[in-house]
C-alpha cells in the first residue's frame, strides 16, 4: 500500500515538474516575443544598446516629450493671458473715451 503511494507520489512530482517546465517555456517565448516587439518600435540608435539602458532612455525621451508638451500649453495659457489683458485695456480705453464724449445720451444707451 505505501509502496503504491509513493508510485503515486513520484508520478504525480514528475507531471508536475513537466507541466511547469512547458509553462516556463511557454512564458520564455512570450517574453521574447515582447521583447522583439518592442526593440522594434526603438529608434535603430536604442535598439542597439542594452535592453535596460535603451528602455530607460526611452522612458527619458517620453518624459521629456511629456515637459515639452507642458510647457507648450503653460506658454499658449500666458499669451492667452496677456491678449486678454491687452484686450481688457483696449475696452477700459473705450469705455474711458464714450464717457468723455460730448453725446452722453450714446453712453447712456450703450450701457443699458
Amino acid at each position: 500500500k505505501e509502496e503504491a503511494i509513493q508510485i503515486f507520489a513520484d508520478e504525480a512530482k514528475e507531471k508536475m515538474a513537466y507541466e511547469l517546465r512547458q509553462r516556463g517555456r511557454l512564458a520564455t517565448d512570450e517574453v521574447d516575443f515582447y521583447i522583439s516587439t518592442v526593440r522594434n518600435r526603438l529608434p535603430p540608435a536604442l535598439r542597439a544598446m542594452p535592453a535596460r539602458e535603451a528602455l530607460q532612455r526611452f522612458a527619458a525621451s517620453e518624459q521629456d516629450l511629456r515637459n515639452q508638451e507642458q510647457l507648450k500649453y503653460e506658454k499658449c495659457v500666458k499669451a492667452k493671458c496677456q491678449k486678454l489683458a491687452s484686450l481688457s485695456d483696449s475696452l477700459s480705453a473705450a469705455r474711458q473715451s464714450l464717457h468723455q464724449a460730448p453725446d452722453r445720451s450714446l453712453v447712456e444707451k450703450l450701457e443699458k
